[in-house]
This record gives C-alpha cells, sequence and structure tokens, in this order.
C-alpha cells in the first residue's frame, strides 16, 4: 500500500445514548517491523480543535495514540482488559477497555480494521464501543 492514504472512520458508542461518528481525511501509512502504522487528523467541528492520531496494530493488538485536546494511549488486546489515563484540560481520567474483538482485512489497496470493546471510565461502564476503520490508497 501506498504512503498516501485515505483514513474512514466509522464509530459506534452504545451507553445511555447511542452515538455515533464518521469522518474521512487524509493520512499517512506504513508497514514497519510486521506491524501497520497509520497517522492522520481529526477535527472536532464544535471546538475547531484537531486531534493527531497515530494507529499502530496487527492481527490481535491495537495502540492507538490522541494527542489534542484530550491526550491518551490506548492499548487493546482481544479478551484481555487494558487501562490508559485519559488526560484533558479538566484533570485525567481512569479509563478501561474490555477488548472482544479486533480484525484485519487486508488486501493490496486496502485495511480494514475492526476494533470492539467496553469502555470504562474511573471504573464504571459507559458504552460498548465499535470502531470499524478503512485505509484506502490515495
Amino acid at each position: 500500500m501506498k504512503e498516501e492514504v485515505v483514513v474512514k472512520v466509522h464509530s459506534t458508542h452504545q451507553g445511555e445514548q447511542e452515538e455515533v461518528i464518521k469522518t474521512m481525511v487524509e493520512g499517512r501509512y506504513s508497514f514497519v517491523e510486521n506491524r501497520h502504522s497509520v497517522r492522520y487528523q481529526e477535527v472536532d467541528p464544535e471546538h475547531n480543535i484537531s486531534t493527531d492520531v497515530t494507529l499502530h496494530f496487527l492481527d490481535n493488538q491495537v495502540e492507538m495514540i490522541r494527542k489534542g485536546m484530550g491526550n491518551t494511549r490506548m492499548f487493546f488486546k482481544k479478551n484481555q482488559k487494558t487501562c490508559s489515563m485519559y488526560q484533558t484540560p479538566y484533570g485525567e481520567l481512569e479509563m478501561g477497555m474490555h477488548t472482544t474483538e479486533i480484525q484485519v482485512k487486508e488486501t493490496e489497496e486496502q485495511i480494514q480494521l475492526l476494533l470492539c470493546y467496553a469502555l470504562e471510565m474511573n471504573q464504571s461502564h459507559v458504552a460498548n464501543c465499535k470502531v470499524e476503520i478503512t485505509i484506502e490508497e490515495r
């Protein structure tokens, strides 16, 4: 796959209410040391603030690094619970992610990543999350 890519994210969070987020942005892709990496920027249209997102992933684990209004480094491993700190301008929150599914489907022109997990904040269940990311050559 070429370095310049289009990243499509479709994220569903089912908590008290269902929240769906869809975005399509340009990004940069690489494959180094048997792992996929993609970098892109998300823009919050409500606050006009951008967040740098870096994903590193294999078949059974995903690392997501977010830098911007809220900083975090999340690790996802299938059938495991992992913890992370979410840094906000108002203080830190403890996050827990119990990953139930990770799927990576790859062709020469496209990679599809599916990530399903239960999200906890300060040890309380917040939402069940499903994130579908498609990376395509630009």
